[in-house]
């Protein structure tokens, strides 16, 4: 009976093994997406910032061409006036880029939470798998140890009984 509960405690702590690394692999791996989640943000942010930059050094171009066309009014070339045009379509485009860096930025900033979310929630699992473990495993070694002990009692009260039986047998016939 004891073999018995110490069998199933070591399968018990073999399945707890397992489900830890299991878990322990789903966790790295969920970090490792996280990680490189958070490089694409940083990349994200980084195109961002020059796509402001680009667009500001563009508005004020812009701005500089619709002023020198304001001025020349209906005696600007037309060249001045499609350079003006050209440069507003630049900005605009310019624009559209950065709102789209930032767009992907964000998506990949909501997905690296969501990965984090995800990696906080497994460790609770685990956490919680643990201390019913624990629980389980304690319970089973006090199965173990209960017996062991009624195990040395019964030896002990068949000793004491052999022991009588002998003495007071002892040195009569049959």
């Amino acid at each position: 009976e004891i073999a018995s509960h110490t069998r199933r405690l070591e399968a018990l702590e073999r399945r707890g093994r397992a489900l830890r690394a299991e878990i322990g692999r789903k966790v790295e791996e969920l970090a490792q997406e996280e990680s490189r989640t958070l490089r694409d943000v940083s990349a994200f942010q980084e195109e961002e910032t020059a796509a402001r930059l680009e667009l500001e050094k563009a508005e004020e171009s812009a701005l500089e061409l619709k002023s020198r066309a304001d001025a020349a009014g209906n005696e600007g070339t037309r060249e001045l006036f499609e350079q003006c045009g050209a440069a507003h379509a630049v900005v605009e485009l310019k624009r559209q880029y950065a709102k789209s860096r930032e767009a992907k930025r964000a998506a990949r900033n909501a997905t690296a939470k969501d990965l984090r979310a995800q990696i906080e929630q497994l460790r609770a699992q685990l956490a919680r798998y643990a201390e019913a473990l624990e629980e389980d495993l304690a319970q089973g070694r006090e199965k173990v140890a209960k017996r062991a002990r009624d195990g040395l009692s019964y030896e002990e009260a068949f000793k004491e009984t052999s022991n009588f039986i002998v003495r007071h047998l002892r040195g009569k016939p049959e």
